[in-house]
């Protein structure tokens, strides 16, 4: 049977079978069997034109949209699936990537008890040609294909056509509403939408479908859920992530992290987090190894002592941040050289490094040995519960988070957890006197039982100048604040 699905016989037997029954489509061919919330979201697709599924992490996201994807192309003559998500980079990293296991996952044999050679998964090779250029795609000997798109140009979004279309979109928050409605617009005659994301914001057209009167059929999928699937199956959720996960110290059961990441739940509006969790997901999917811009070279340093706590370094130009330097029960001498280091390295010819630091209590040596080396950098000691310049805020630190906030909204962060964590805990309030007071270090370190360490270097390392307003429009931005 494995030679003859590449005849018309046994293709016109695939379309029979398979046309209406992605699930079994998976089993029999894929060599795949779904989970039960898995099950519904193929099953959907059969049914409905929209279907929108919000959900937690490792609820196998990116395993349903690629049986999808192979199912609606396999089965239908000059049918094309576009995939798309947030980024190329995601579109690359994580659809395209299990498009290519699936695929070889139908080639690949393995040694049986007797001997002989068998497949591992599904019925025969998918065959089709394959291209790791997802543009370019995969194309099959049907006339259907499959491709993938990210894009920021409405026009180059809605320039596919085929008899039947099917766009499977990952990471669907992260999608503009304006290459959206292109999409939407393109499948209006014949064609499918199947959206799946981390529920991250509060506003856009992946929200819009779960309000009450929408035309979507609506899926939420919990970790919980996959972590109750038994027999296990690799790759979903596990008893000991979510246990993990509910500590304070991590995300902590009943946050609006823990809601987005776990129980696939938009976070709540008038959330109190001074950074979104929308703002800081699109912040990691901007970022690239190296600066894709010029700026002034900006060092942060928040500098710890001996402890649980540790000293935290970032540079940044521009819009761009590096991931952060971590240094645990660092000497002084040691963190002044890890600093110069890093301007002998990225000093650019004439330049001196702007490097700012904590200087507040045990930062306050670190400083003072800082400004020894005027050689390679101009040194600015911040301290944190000084009167805020702006009078927008309180205090340093109030400003220096605010600038951090309103930086972040295009700038571009390493994806660590650790920094996402610290960049979604602390907590803003609003004086009545229309002030910003951002929760200082002592309570934040008393609720979470440790230091934003990461996120108060990368906030030093993108602090604007200090006689900067913060406010929008002509009026102070009190919004929008999300998730924490």
């Amino acid at each position: 049977m494995a030679t003859a699905l590449r005849t018309d016989e046994a293709a016109r037997a695939m379309r029979d079978r398979w046309r209406d029954d992605p699930v079994a489509f998976a089993v029999d061919v894929l060599g795949v069997t779904p989970w039960w919330r898995q099950e519904q979201m193929l099953r959907a697709v059969v049914t409905s034109s929209r279907v929108a599924v919000k959900a937690g992490q490792k609820v196998s996201k990116s395993c349903t949209a690629a049986i999808l994807a192979y199912w609606f192309s396999m089965t239908r003559r000059d049918a094309v699936v576009v995939c798309s998500s947030s980024s190329y980079g995601q579109l690359r990293r994580v659809v395209w990537k299990e498009l290519r296991m699936r695929r070889a996952a139908t080639m690949r044999m393995v040694k049986q008890p007797d001997g002989k050679l068998a497949r591992a998964a599904g019925i025969a090779p998918l065959g089709g040609t394959w291209h790791d250029d997802p543009e370019t795609g995969i194309q099959f000997s049907n006339g259907s294909s499959i491709i993938g798109i990210s894009t920021d140009d409405p026009t180059r979004a809605a320039g596919v056509s085929g008899a039947e279309m099917l766009y499977v979109l990952d990471e669907s928050t992260g999608i503009p509403n304006e290459i959206f409605e292109a999409i939407d617009g393109n499948t209006a005659s014949n064609g499918r939408i199947f959206a799946i994301s981390n529920p991250t914001s509060q506003s856009g057209w992946f929200y819009d479908a779960f309000q009450p009167g929408s035309s979507w059929d609506q899926i939420t999928i919990s970790s919980e859920e996959a972590a109750a699937v038994e027999p296990r199956i690799p790759g979903l959720a596990t008893k000991e992530f979510l246990e993990q996960k509910a500590r304070p110290e991590e995300w902590g059961r009943g946050s609006t992290i823990w809601d987005v990441r776990v129980r696939g739940e938009f976070p709540q509006l008038g959330s109190d987090g001074v950074i979104s969790l929308a703002t800081v997901t699109a912040a990691e999917l901007r970022w690239t190894p190296t600066p894709q811009e010029d700026g002034p070279l900006r060092i942060g340093v928040d500098v710890a002592g001996e402890g649980t706590d540790s000293t935290c370094i970032v540079w940044s130009r521009g819009s761009w941040a590096s991931a952060p330097i971590v240094m645990h029960n660092a000497t002084a001498p040691e963190i002044v050289e890890c600093v110069a280091a890093l301007c002998r390295d990225l000093n650019r010819p004439g330049e001196k490094a702007d490097v700012r630091v904590d200087s507040t209590s045990i930062g306050h040596g670190v400083y003072g040995y800082l400004q020894l080396q005027v050689e390679l950098m101009e040194v600015q000691g911040i301290e944190s519960h000084a009167n805020s310049p702006d009078p927008t805020c309180y205090r340093m630190r109030d400003a220096v988070w605010m600038s951090l906030r309103k930086w972040i909204a295009t700038g571009a962060i390493a994806k660590e957890r650790r920094l996402r964590d610290d960049l979604l805990a602390p907590r803003l309030e609003s004086a009545p006197d229309g002030r910003f007071k951002v929760e200082p270090k002592p309570l934040l370190r008393k609720r979470l039982r440790r230091s934003t360490d990461r996120a108060d270097a990368l906030a030093l390392a993108v602090f604007e100048n200090p006689e900067a307003a913060f406010v929008w429009n002509g009026v102070h931005d009190l919004g929008g604040f999300g998730g924490r």
